[in-house]
């Protein structure tokens, strides 16, 4: 074979680069289908003031039936594969073996998904700039989402689960790759029909960010790591696990709901004084 010349192998090596930084990222995030089940699911629940004020403030973004939170819900991610420093946005490390959240102790530079959700609901609620409004309503349909994703809300030393080998069904994956799609995907349902699936599945109404991320902990601890010697995640484990990873799912509607009912309301700017 010929040696490669110095020009092809900067275009081939430019190409992968940019290939790996344009991917999507796996370690923050729910899959795809996950995030656009709650977003839909969440448009069901919005009053009718709440969804006008939704295609105000996203006039271009083009939907299907499944609604506008759909579309955006993965732009939150685009967003910390473009600025790094978003990255702890989408989680909060609690121990594995903590039995309470400790702002101090896991989100001590306030870097956290607890405090950035409630900085991008405040945004939300109080901005005078629409384009303000809008970018924080997209982060917000995310990060309620990735908040239900137990292990964005566990620190077990392992990467949020993602270096935690296992076997799905036969199929070698990793544990917080079983909780983001492999489950939802072995249902067989698209967006869709899981969406009409969950939307009478009752859940918790009560309100504060920081329960929330308590119960996810909660159920990394006696759900997501209750793994098997061998690491097979079976049918068993699957059966155990998919109505909790439901629940979740339509908990993070339900809640993505009531913060957006409450919070996208009209913006008036104060009247301006008449001059005498």
């Amino acid at each position: 074979m010929f040696p490669r010349s110095p020009l092809k192998v900067g275009l081939h090596l430019t190409l992968v680069l940019t290939i790996v930084l344009s991917s999507p990222l796996q370690a923050f995030a729910w899959g795809d289908k996950a995030h656009q089940i709650i977003g839909a699911l969440a448009w069901l629940k919005l009053t009718e003031g709440a969804k006008r004020q939704v295609k105000e403030l996203l006039p271009n973004i083009p939907t299907n039936e499944l609604g506008p939170l759909a579309a955006v819900s993965m732009w939150a991610d685009q967003q910390a594969n473009t600025y790094t420093e978003e990255r702890k946005w989408h989680f909060v490390a609690i121990p594995l073996a903590a039995n309470s959240f400790d702002i101090k102790r896991d989100c001590a530079d306030d870097n956290c998904i607890v405090v950035k959700l409630n900085d991008k609901k405040e945004l939300l609620r109080t901005s005078q700039s629409a384009q303000v409004r809008a970018d924080a309503l997209k982060y917000v349909v995310h990060l309620v989402g990735d908040l239900y994703q137990p292990l964005h809300c566990t620190d077990n030393q392992d990467q949020g689960g993602n270096s935690v080998k296992v076997k799905f069904q036969g199929k070698l994956t990793n544990l917080h790759q079983v909780w983001d799609s492999e489950m939802i995907n072995q249902s067989g349902l698209d967006v869709a029909a899981y969406t009409l699936k969950l939307k009478s599945l009752e859940v918790p109404k009560y309100f504060w960010i920081e329960d929330w991320v308590k119960d996810s902990h909660r159920v990394a601890q006696e759900y997501a790591y209750a793994i098997p010697k061998d690491r097979e995640l079976g049918t068993t484990y699957y059966r155990r696990n998919l109505p909790i990873l439901e629940t979740q799912l339509a908990t993070a509607a339900e809640k993505l709901a009531e913060i957006l009912n409450d919070n996208l309301k009209p913006v008036f700017s104060a009247p301006k004084k008449m001059k005498k």
